[in-house]
């Protein structure tokens, strides 16, 4: 048994191209999907929900699922009071559009703060999930999380050069505010190994991120609306992200490792002579971190 319903909403999304947008909640079984029309800004919204899903959330008010009616001051205050799942969308769709995909001067380089993502509009294949965390553990939201990597890979298309634009944007609706950008980092920490090893990227962003810009380390380009991370395909210019100094050494080996593998055949020889070099590097600088803790204890255990 399952239920439909359309939704009308006074105003549409900003901008000139509507993606196909999909709501899920992970790990139970309800969908949200949002088609929106430009010329006659409505909303059409499909919701289903499965009579197997466990009880708290089978039941869950209809209205997070609702999109906002009222339009966004900005993308930050509205980020900050928003309260359903539909309302993050919007308020992240618009920060997208309006913000990701548009140049920036503090970026330091021509062209939109994200190259890749006017491609992915332009394709309309951005998708975005909400993962219901509430009465989860970190282990099971954690869990979830990694199995959106399989839910990415068999977003359409499959094949040709489009799948290489795909985007699934994670959101948290039910997060601790006092504690979620901290969650966030955390959570893109631990999980990042194995997005890499499958050659995606596992991206976070949220309110208050301090991460510096690449050219710019005034700037900041990991601020959003709300908390979020977003799946992507790995691409070769991403070397730079793989070599954080926030991420441990050996973290950082794998990552070189993972990217070597990915991109032997395709990525242009300079980066892959940066990568061999900084995967030379990193194991050098892990060898005398591991022999300097080596004597260190045993000082200690002299002493």
């Amino acid at each position: 048994m399952h239920r439909t319903e359309n939704i009308e909403s006074s105003h549409a999304l900003s901008g000139q191209t509507q993606p196909y947008v999909r709501v899920s909640r992970c790990p139970f079984s309800r969908m949200l999907q949002f088609g929106a029309s430009l010329r006659k800004r409505t909303f059409h919204a499909h919701v289903t929900s499965s009579v197997a899903a466990p009880e708290r959330n089978r039941h869950a008010p209809l209205e997070e699922t609702i999109v906002s009616e009222s339009p966004a001051t900005s993308p930050i205050e509205a980020g900050a009071q928003a309260g359903g799942v539909g309302t993050r969308v919007e308020q992240v769709m618009d920060w997208i559009q309006n913000y990701v995909a548009k140049p920036n001067p503090q970026v330091g380089r021509p062209g939109p703060v994200c190259p890749f993502l006017p491609r992915t509009l332009k394709e309309k294949t951005l998708q975005f999930q909400s993962i219901d965390t509430e009465s989860l553990s970190i282990q099971e939201i954690d869990d979830c999380v990694r199995g959106q990597a399989q839910t990415f890979i068999n977003m359409l298309p499959t094949t040709g050069k489009a799948r290489l634009n795909r985007a699934l944007v994670l959101l948290f609706p039910d997060i601790d505010e006092k504690t979620s950008d901290i969650e966030i980092e955390k959570r893109q920490l631990r999980l990042k190994r194995f997005f890499v090893e499958r050659g995606l990227m596992l991206g976070e962003f949220h309110p208050n991120h301090h991460g510096p810009g690449v050219r710019n380390p005034m700037y900041r380009p990991l601020r959003s609306p709300v908390p979020l991370l977003v799946i992507r395909h790995m691409f070769p210019s991403d070397l730079t992200f793989l070599l954080r100094p926030a991420d441990s050494l050996l973290d950082r080996l794998h990552f070189i490792k993972s990217y070597l593998r990915t991109f032997t055949h395709s990525a242009p020889a300079s980066l892959l002579a940066d990568a061999r070099s900084a995967a030379n590097q990193t194991m050098q600088e892990l060898v005398r971190t591991t022999v300097s803790v080596s004597a260190h204890n045993e000082t200690r255990r002299a002493s």
